[in-house]
């Protein structure tokens, strides 16, 4: 059985002008040993976040607790970050179940979204997904592909549809929440994103041919937090 393709949120980041960068990204990938503790059970806990459902003290205590303690400080700032975004909003609404986003080649790729919300503030629907690494995410090219698959796969509007960056600022290099939506990136046809994604796939391939499997880090003793939510 084929090797699944990484989830739409780490796919994109593959994605190049040209093909050679497009495989060294894939390559590097598959050479880089995956995180043992990563922010994903952020975009778990989203939903209850995002109708603050959770208190920020819970958030806290769980990341004191669990997170190593050289990663807390960038942790909890993301945790700050977006729980302020969620009260500012006010969000009303509900959790989405990941979705399969299915390429021209037959390939598919997991994509998720928090759900859809109103938001008090500006009195609009969202679709919103999440963006919790602090360094190596997308571009700015990048997370428009990714915007433009939330758009396809969820049937959303387009100016309805907003990933939450949590990831270090260029001028600051700290931790800063940006809202991408259609103000800035703008919506690629389906075909050009299809187009692109396709392309990553092949090399994406060519680099699981040479590189058949990614190390793994060394386990600690206290690897995999269980945050119990």
């Amino acid at each position: 059985m084929a090797e699944n393709l990484p989830p739409i949120h780490d796919l994109v980041r593959f994605w190049h002008l040209s093909g050679a960068s497009t495989m060294g990204a894939c390559l590097a990938f598959r050479r880089t040993p995956a995180p043992v503790v990563t922010l994903g059970w952020l975009r778990k806990v989203a939903p209850i976040v995002m109708t603050r459902e959770l208190p920020e003290t819970a958030l806290r205590n769980a990341v004191r607790q669990k997170v190593y303690p050289e990663a807390q400080a960038s942790v909890l700032k993301a945790v700050e970050l977006f729980v302020r975004f969620a009260d500012n909003h006010q969000w009303s609404g509900n959790s989405l179940a990941p979705s399969v986003y299915r390429l021209p080649n037959g390939r598919t790729t997991k994509i998720e979204a928090i759900g859809r919300y109103f938001s008090k503030k500006t009195n609009s629907n969202w679709l919103v997904a999440l963006q919790p690494r602090q360094e190596e995410c997308p571009n700015d090219e990048q997370l428009r592909m990714w915007r433009s698959a939330l758009v396809y796969e969820f049937q959303s509007d387009d100016e309805g549809t907003m990933i939450v960056d949590l990831s270090k600022g260029l001028v600051t290099h700290r931790r800063e929440l940006r809202q991408v939506t259609s103000r800035k990136f703008s919506l690629l046809s389906k075909d050009e994103l299809d187009a692109r994604l396709d392309q990553v796939s092949s090399y994406y391939e060519k680099a699981i041919e040479l590189i058949p499997e990614r190390p793994h880090r060394p386990p600690r003793k206290d690897d995999d937090p269980d945050f119990g939510f």
